[in-house]
């Protein structure tokens, strides 16, 4: 609890940080205060998994003036909107956080903190996408395969997929006498 008298729970009075911002579903118990956003048990455990040196907490640990002014400049409406703009919204977690877009908005939140303000100019929709070097050198244990090479990986998974569907269809038109 602060000197104010206000700690992450009373941030809960905004239903936006009611309802975990990476989900949408769960109850939001955590908090990522290198982004202001609430998240829920589950996704927090997604972010611990990812690596990164980002403050995540309980909502009921003790927190400082310092991490508050900064949740309180966030918030999960905040960081829907600009995640919206960049459309990350509905980007896997293990993505949208590893992009230059999430190292801005760390950086935005910080100097806000800090300084009441921010005077760097926007990203691009196509650079805000790339993923960060910052981040994947913000990692504690060895960066997993980049997302490029994990696309290919389903794609080629995909393409298995669908060859092993084409087969079983033609199976099936086989055996019900059913041609093309």
């Amino acid at each position: 609890m602060t000197e104010e008298g206000l700690d992450l729970r009373g941030l809960l009075e905004f239903q936006d940080n009611r309802r975990c911002i990476d989900c949408g579903t769960g109850k939001s118990e955590y908090v990522l205060i290198d982004f202001g956003g609430f998240v829920c048990k589950t996704c927090f455990l997604l972010h611990s998994d990812l690596g990164l040196k980002n403050k995540l907490q309980h909502i009921t640990d003790p927190i400082t003036d310092q991490d508050l002014k900064q949740m309180v400049f966030g918030g999960n409406s905040a960081l829907y909107e600009y995640w919206e703009v960049y459309d990350l919204n509905y980007k896997a977690i293990s993505f949208k956080y590893l992009t230059l877009s999430a190292v801005y908005y760390k950086e935005m939140l910080a100097s806000l903190r800090v300084n009441g303000n921010y005077y760097r100019d926007f990203l691009s929709l196509e650079k805000a996408k790339q993923l960060s070097q910052q981040s994947f050198d913000d990692r504690t244990p060895e960066p997993e395969p980049r997302p490029q090479k994990l696309k290919e990986k389903i794609e080629e998974a995909w393409e298995k997929l669908s060859l092993t569907l084409s087969d079983i269809i033609k199976t099936i038109k086989t055996k019900l006498k059913i041609h093309p």
